[in-house]
C-alpha cells in the first residue's frame, strides 16, 4: 500500500511562499518514519529539521508545490486543496492522510471538496493536527517547511535578511517599511493584498 501525508508551510507569514508538500511512502517502511525522530515539525529546531528531511528522501518519494505570493490572492484553504490534489494526481496513493487547516467543523467539507478536485474516490483521512498523529504527515510537514526555508534564504540573499517573514517580527517589519517608504509599494515578495499588510501600511508607513 502506498501511504502519502500531505501538510503546509507558510500560511502565516507576510513575505514569500506557501509550500505544501506531500510525502509517499510503502506501508512497510511507514514504521520506520518515527524511528528515525520524525515528529511534529513544530517541535523541532531548523536544523533538526534539515537532516531529518534528508533522512525522509530516503525512505519515500518527496514532493512540494510552492505557490508564490502573488497567486496567495484567492482563498489560502482552496490555494492549499488545489496543491494538494495537484501532489495527489502525481503521486498516486492508495491512501492519504492530511492535515486539515479549517475549523474541526470543517474538516469534513474540505476533505469532500478535495475529492472532487481529484476526480475519483481515493480512502482519505484529514484531521486538525494530522502532523501530530500520523508520522507520514509529520513527514510532510517537515519537508514543506525545510522547502519554505530554502525558499526564504534565497529571498534573503536578494533582499538582505529580513526575517522569516513573519508580522511578529522586528526585521520583517523594518524591512517592508524601508522599501515601501524608498519604493512607495511592498516588495515582489511580499503579499501585498493581505489585510495583515494593509493595516501595517495605515500605521504611518506612508511618506
Amino acid at each position: 500500500m502506498r501511504i502519502l501525508g500531505i501538510d503546509e508551510a507558510g500560511r502565516g507569514p507576510v513575505l514569500g511562499p506557501l509550500v505544501v508538500a506531500g510525502v509517499l511512502i510503502s506501508g512497510q517502511d511507514e514504521p520506520r518514519l518515527k524511528s528515525l525522530g520524525v515528529r511534529d515539525s513544530k517541535a523541532l529546531s531548523r536544523e533538526r529539521r534539515a537532516e531529518l528531511a534528508l533522512q525522509i528522501a530516503g525512505l519515500a518519494q518527496c514532493r512540494s508545490v510552492s505557490i508564490p505570493p502573488e497567486q496567495l490572492q484567492k482563498n489560502l484553504n482552496l490555494v492549499e486543496l488545489e496543491a494538494s490534489a495537484e501532489l495527489i494526481a502525481q503521486l498516486r496513493p492508495d491512501l492519504v492522510y492530511l492535515d486539515v487547516p479549517t475549523h474541526p467543523r470543517g474538516v469534513a467539507d474540505y476533505c469532500r471538496k478535495l475529492q472532487r478536485l481529484i476526480g475519483r474516490h481515493i480512502a482519505l483521512t484529514g484531521e486538525n493536527h494530522a502532523d501530530q498523529r500520523y508520522p507520514v504527515v509529520s513527514a510532510a510537514s517537515i519537508i514543506a517547511k525545510v522547502e519554505r526555508d530554502r525558499a526564504i534564504l534565497a529571498l534573503r540573499r536578494a533582499y538582505g535578511d529580513f526575517g522569516w517573514g513573519y508580522p511578529s517580527e522586528r526585521r520583517t517589519r523594518e524591512f517592508l517599511r524601508s522599501w515601501y517608504l524608498e519604493h512607495g509599494r511592498l516588495p515582489p515578495c511580499a503579499r501585498a493584498n493581505w489585510k495583515t499588510v494593509r493595516d501595517l501600511l495605515q500605521v504611518g508607513w506612508r511618506r
